[in-house]
């Protein structure tokens, strides 16, 4: 099933104080695929979204759950998180992922970047990094809630 942004933002709430929590997301709309996808024609790249057909079908097999946790998390947005997360996602919300050869396009850059460890820096100037190296048309974003940690932010990416 599709995640639904107040139930991760409810379980983020139950984390403690000096947690650090790394969310990578390479999906269209920050992860919304109801939206419609735009039409793409010739050889250029292609949205990373979920086949239209397959987005409907798997709303309507699960509509009830989806109304279920919505209204189990209702006022998560509200929550107070402790925790400090980060999301460094594929695209902003008006824009889609594109899909690269053996991964999406963010996913791809973002490993190209990263050199197996080898990058050198914190997280905002390894976004702005792959950032630099996407198409015009798709711009990764960088947003942090909860607890202010600017040593989590500026610590060497994927590291403890």
């Amino acid at each position: 099933r599709e995640f639904v942004d107040d139930e991760l933002y409810n379980l983020w709430s139950k984390f403690k104080t000096g947690v650090r929590i790394l969310v990578l997301s390479d999906s269209c709309h920050s992860g919304t695929v109801t939206r419609d996808i735009p039409m793409f024609v010739g050889g250029g790249p292609k949205p990373r979204a979920m086949p239209r057909e397959i987005a409907v079908k798997t709303e309507n097999a699960n509509r009830a759950l989806y109304r279920a946790i919505q209204e189990e998390n209702r006022g998560a947005e509200k929550t107070k998180v402790a925790a400090s997360v980060l999301l460094l996602s594929g695209c902003m919300d008006n824009q889609t992922s594109m899909d690269g050869d053996h991964n999406g396009a963010f996913t791809g850059t973002l490993k190209k970047v990263w050199n197996n460890g080898g990058f050198v820096g914190g997280y905002r100037k390894f976004r702005d990094k792959i950032v630099s190296l996407m198409p015009s048309t798709q711009t990764p974003n960088y947003y942090f809630i909860g607890a202010a940690n600017s040593l989590y932010e500026a610590q060497t990416p994927f590291s403890i």
